[in-house]
């Protein structure tokens, strides 16, 4: 799916105790990624969007960059740009639909907004996204743009420009959800099977998986204090991480 802006993938693989270093290695143009039938214009602006859910903790760290030339360069960190994350609990489940025999209408879990900073990142904390069957292991993100900072505690009255906005679909590398998924809560679900051509939306890209799956590594306590979360989870530390989305014009 193409759409009038386009993104340019790079995540960093080394961690900091304050904000996580994000580097580019490569500046590859990656496709953005259908909406999908899941997505809610709920515009809750929050960090923490588990609502008590049982998970892995995941601290999900993005990075908008706009004004990108051509190959990724000359881009300037993208403040005041309203960010969407959504995706399923622990057992595949997304919130506000019936599916699947599970009722989850009115319920609004792994689910939020954020406005980007001046350095133009948000962080949200969440948990490892569950599965369901044709999926591979993913979370949702949409960036609109721009939120004018008088409207930043009034975002839900703001107009949606979807000629102004850029949806994709990011992962997580398949060793860690192999090595989450056989643990509960999530071995509830049958077992995960992380086939790329099974998957309905890559069909089998490996490039187009490699290029938007992000970078993680074990959270620490030192982590969670210095970005303003309570560190520790009955299912652990839990895992941070990374991405930096960059729209070119």
């Amino acid at each position: 799916m193409r759409g009038s802006w386009s993104l340019l993938a790079a995540a960093a693989a080394a961690a900091a105790v304050a904000a996580a270093p994000f580097t580019a290695a490569t500046k590859t143009l990656t496709p953005t990624q259908m909406e999908g039938p899941f997505f809610l214009d709920l515009r809750t602006l929050r960090r923490d969007v588990t609502n008590g859910r049982p998970g892995v903790p995941l601290y999900l760290q993005l990075r908008v960059e706009g004004g990108c030339k051509p190959g990724g360069y000359g881009c300037k960190r993208l403040p005041d740009a309203l960010v969407d994350v959504w995706h399923t609990d622990s057992r595949g489940i997304y919130s506000g639909f019936s599916d699947r025999g599970v009722n989850a209408t009115g319920r609004d879990w792994m689910r939020g907004t954020q406005v980007t900073r001046k350095d133009g990142m948000i962080t949200f904390r969440t948990i490892v996204p569950g599965w369901y069957p044709g999926r591979l292991a993913h979370l949702h993100v949409k960036v609109r743009l721009a939120v004018p900072p008088a409207n930043r505690g009034h975002v839900g009255c703001l107009p949606y420009r979807p000629p102004m906005g850029f949806t994709t679909q990011l992962y997580l590398p398949d060793a860690l959800v192999r090595s989450i998924y056989a643990v509960p809560p999530y071995n509830s679900v049958d077992t995960y099977v992380s086939d790329i051509d099974q998957d309905v939306v890559l069909e089998g890209d490996a490039a187009e998986y490699a290029a938007l799956t992000m970078a993680v590594w074990p959270a620490t306590a030192a982590w969670c204090t210095a970005n303003g979360f309570t560190s520790g989870s009955p299912w652990g530390m839990g895992h941070v991480a990374t991405y930096t989305l960059r729209l070119q014009s």
